[in-house]
């Protein structure tokens, strides 16, 4: 009696198969690349400016009446409240400011809020407003004005756990 074979008959590589797997290979790889561009291109069209060129021209005349202002601004956030303090260029803080700030994360506008800061009472120069945020980075774009003096810039506040307002819906 002979032993039974351990071994399974191999079976033969055909130009057939070879196609199969080189097609299934190169059809994932489509596949994956049609689905992100078309992830990509649904999320950000391309589309910043219609007309670029005027928008920087207009950037660059704001820009330049703006550091002719020779306004500074710190801006803050604690116990909840966002706080920014704007000084004139010999550092006194400057008083009678209408201050208005939108509040977003960096990389997204669905959570922007348009605030108006009121003048922190005792403190020259200090506008706030109270403003429950998450944990993470946060965009701040500033705007100030006095009569016809205007200055807006963008600054960035991290919110650590700790200072973080709790989640909506939660208990804490």
């Amino acid at each position: 009696m002979t032993p039974p074979s351990s071994k399974t008959p191999a079976r033969e590589l055909t130009g057939r198969k070879v196609l199969m797997i080189a097609v299934a290979f190169f059809g994932v790889i489509i596949a994956v690349n049609v689905t992100m561009a078309t992830l990509a291109v649904g999320g950000f069209p391309g589309l910043v400016s219609d007309n670029a060129y005027a928008e920087a021209q207009r950037f660059d005349a704001e820009l330049k009446a703006e550091r002719a202002l020779g306004w500074r601004f710190a801006s803050d956030y604690e116990d909840g409240a966002l706080t920014v303090r704007i000084a004139g260029p010999d550092g006194a803080p400057l008083d009678g400011l209408a201050v208005t700030a939108v509040v977003g994360r960096p990389a997204t506008l669905q959570q922007d809020r348009e605030l108006g800061l009121a003048p922190e009472p005792g403190l020259r120069g200090a506008y706030a407003t109270r403003l429950p945020l998450g944990a993470g980075m946060w965009r701040v774009e500033i705007d100030a004005r006095r009569g016809e003096d205007r200055y807006h810039i963008t600054d960035e506040i991290y919110v650590a756990a700790e200072d973080a307002a709790p989640a909506p819906g939660s208990d804490g």
